[in-house]
């Protein structure tokens, strides 16, 4: 009986160890990426690339268009307004720096 208590005993404390032992562990990097927040942060960032390759597009266009003008008229439109007129889009004034003493066009803090 002595015998059957000890190897119970003896089971138990193993059983015991490894029920503590058998914790879900998880690396502190997975821990920390939240895949909705992941999700959010990834779509935003497309959201940007897209709206500076919307930039960049428009600001070839406006370029196409000041050369256009100049072989029209023999000299670059006075503003972005005379610009904005021969595009087929609107364009965002604000986003563009344009001189127009050599019809060169940039977007702004770039």
């Amino acid at each position: 009986m002595i015998k059957i208590k000890r190897v119970l005993s003896v089971f138990l404390v193993f059983l015991a160890a490894l029920a503590g032992g058998c914790e879900e562990k998880t690396s502190p990097v997975a821990e920390k990426i939240n895949p909705v927040a992941q999700y959010g942060d990834d779509l935003i960032s497309v959201h940007e690339g897209a709206k500076i390759e919307g930039q960049q597009a428009t600001l070839k266009g406006m370029k196409n268009a000041i050369q256009i003008y100049y072989a029209s008229n023999g000299k670059y439109p006075e503003n972005i307004y005379e610009i904005q007129k021969l595009m087929d889009s609107p364009i965002d004034p604000d986003m563009y720096q344009y001189n127009p003493q050599n019809g060169t066009v940039t977007l702004k803090g770039q």
